[in-house]
């Protein structure tokens, strides 16, 4: 921490600059070692200059910094630079101006007799007067003639070619004053550029890892949880249930995603959770620990979340090797989530189908997993959406039944000819004997029914704040997750814990700042702050709910990797819960109770110690203290 607080020290750099030639572009390329996009500024101003600046932190209170201004040539396009950032280098890409095509012959232009009358009187030339006096006398006898002139109607065929030729010469004329109208634009274009300046800031993409959009507005939907029951004076835990979705609001909302009214099970966890917690007697507890403790304040809440999850079209491959070995190719990527775990146990248990006498673990100890790639899976979907291991696991078994389809009547054969059990390893040799094709490749194509479904959950959660600090102990989390018939339950337990710490991160301690300049200030772990091993709940209790058979899922299971990263948020509204009783608090300090103190406040995301602290009230010492004195003057 010895950096905090330290005056920067910048070093100047001057970075080395060049241009490169491409047919339609100039391309500047500046070197700019050891810098990332984030920290760099490009400006573009109206004097024609590149205007290039960037700072980083080499260690410590030490910084590394420069400014860099490049002329750019009237023969490159000022207004269409664009630029990119590769390889510790920055290209700034210079269109070449194009230049204009102007017409030869000038459009048509029709000048009536009056307003050339007009011009010519303003010259005050009395033989022009005379000439256009003379003119008109000739135009006004052509067109008395032509009005004499008997005419021939026209047909409904001769107006349709008088069409096209007025449609024809209409066209020429748009082409001939089109490119003098785009060229007036540009300089009128120019004209507005030059009393400001473009500005290229290089920034990073932001994104979330897990839950992106879901977690956003599971924090939205809560805060206005919380915002109508302070209107209405209503514990907010009321007004949670009474807003939970019954099945019939739920199919309206969901349609055929709701699935079949069994398989809606937020309501039956939602009074479980009460029961497995302890919740209402708890509420009593901490109601007694605020009245006896002031500077320490607990809140307690409860949530529940609802998420919606897609399966995808995954293809698979399952190979038996001579040696009896079971090779398996799928598109998921195992990033820790247990993906291949899963998909071993679902092929073991497929393949055990054939009743060869071995046991799932011995089947299991001959399945390897391997990496596929866009050789072998040629249509291999994305790792994401918490459904990858389970459809990966469903094209694996869609494999194994075209295994089992042809093995079955060389396992019969054997029987028959031997008398006696058929073990694995004989029962591949004697397939392969018969050049039976042993591997299969095919594709989980997901239906309707199957394509996409809902998860539930619930979590109840219980802090203890630091009202001077702003510190926030989380004591307990208790959560109950349904997983369908988990796959795997220990993965699926992990899976659950690990996605609620994740989003603990994003409720109460990843916060991301920027400069004016746009650089990144919490860019390390000095600033930009983890979940560790202190944020997870000193009493952690998760519960795997098996809601039972689900016809449309992969053998009944669902997801558990996104889903419980919204139950997070029991943690944030239990912070918000102990805030307020620390301004009720405060409230009552005030002398005669004529401070009024806002209850409905909102509290924001990440809820960080320093916003803690400070909507606890940064002067709650003091507060104290005035009261205290007040009181002992009354006494």
């Amino acid at each position: 921490m010895a950096n905090i607080g330290m005056e920067k020290v910048y070093q100047e750099f001057d970075p080395v600059t060049r241009w490169t030639s491409e047919p339609d572009a100039e391309i500047l390329v500046v070197d700019l070692p050891g810098f990332k996009k984030e920290q760099l500024k490009l400006a573009v101003s109206s004097t024609r200059k590149l205007r290039l600046t960037g700072e980083r932190r080499t260690g410590g209170h030490k910084w590394i910094r420069f400014h860099k201004e490049v002329l750019v040539p009237l023969t490159l396009d000022i207004d269409s630079v664009s630029a990119t950032f590769k390889d510790n280098k920055l290209y700034v890409r210079h269109p070449k101006v194009k230049k204009t095509q102007v017409p030869q012959t000038k459009p048509p232009v029709i000048k009536k007799p009056h307003d050339q009358h007009e011009k010519n009187r303003g010259q005050g030339s009395k033989a022009s007067q005379s000439g256009v006096k003379t003119e008109q006398r000739k135009h006004d006898a052509r067109k008395k003639e032509a009005a004499d002139e008997p005419r021939e109607a026209l047909s409904s065929k001769d107006h349709e070619e008088k069409d096209k030729v007025g449609a024809k010469w209409f066209e020429k004329y748009k082409q001939a004053t089109g490119n003098m109208v785009k060229e007036a634009k540009n300089k009128r274009q120019l004209l507005c550029n030059l009393a400001a300046s473009i500005s290229l800031v290089l920034l990073i993409l932001l994104t979330s890892v897990r839950a992106p959009g879901d977690v956003q507005g599971s924090y939205i939907a809560e805060a206005i949880i919380e915002k109508v029951a302070s209107y209405l004076s209503i514990d907010v835990d009321v007004i949670r249930k009474v807003n939970l979705h019954t099945y019939e609001s739920l199919r309206l909302f969901h349609d055929k995603k709701a699935g079949e009214p069994t398989e809606y099970t937020l309501p039956l966890l939602w009074d479980k959770l009460a029961e497995f917690s302890g919740f209402n007697q708890r509420i009593k507890v901490v109601e007694e620990f605020n009245a006896l403790n002031k500077w320490r304040k607990r809140g307690i809440s409860r949530v529940p979340a609802v998420y919606g999850v897609p399966m995808r079209f995954t293809p698979g491959r399952v190979s038996v090797l001579s040696d009896g070995s079971i090779v398996v190719e799928v598109p998921g990527i195992e990033i820790g989530q247990g993906l291949w775990t899963k998909v071993k146990q679902m092929v073991a248990f497929s393949l055990g189908l054939i009743q060869c006498g071995t046991t799932s673990d011995e089947l299991l100890d001959k399945i390897r997993v391997i990496q596929a790639d866009t050789l072998s899976l040629v249509q291999g979907s994305v790792t994401g959406g918490s459904t990858t291991s389970e459809a990966s696991s469903e094209a694996a078994r869609i494999c194994c039944d075209g295994l089992v389809e042809r093995l079955l009547p060389v396992h019969a054969a054997l029987v028959e000819k031997t008398g006696g059990p058929v073990t694995w390893d004989s029962l591949i040799s004697q397939a392969y004997q018969q050049s039976i094709n042993m591997s299969v490749s095919n594709v989980y194509t997901p239906d309707i029914s199957t394509g996409y479904y809902l998860n539930y959950g619930v979590a109840a959660s219980e802090v203890e704040v630091n009202i001077l600090t702003g510190e926030t102990t989380i004591l307990r989390t208790d959560i109950i997750y349904d997983c369908g018939k988990s796959l795997n339950p220990a993965v699926d337990l992990g899976q659950i814990e690990g996605a609620f710490v994740q989003g603990l991160g994003f409720f109460m301690l990843e916060e991301y700042l920027m400069n004016s300049d746009g650089l990144i200030v919490t860019d390390s772990t000095w600033t930009y702050k983890i979940p560790t091993v202190d944020t997870i709940p000193r009493q952690f209790n998760v519960e795997i709910l098996n809601s039972g058979h689900h016809k449309n899922r992969v053998l009944s299971s669902k997801a558990s990797g996104e889903p419980p990263l919204l139950l997070a948020a029991s943690v944030h509204c239990a912070v918000r819960a102990a805030v307020k009783e620390a301004k009720k608090q405060i409230q009552t300090w005030s002398n005669n109770n004529r401070e009024v103190v806002d209850l409905s406040f909102d509290l924001p995301v990440p809820a960080t110690m320093p916003v803690v602290k400070d909507f606890c009230g940064l002067d709650v010492v003091e507060k104290y203290l005035e009261w205290n004195i007040h009181q002992k003057k009354n006494f």
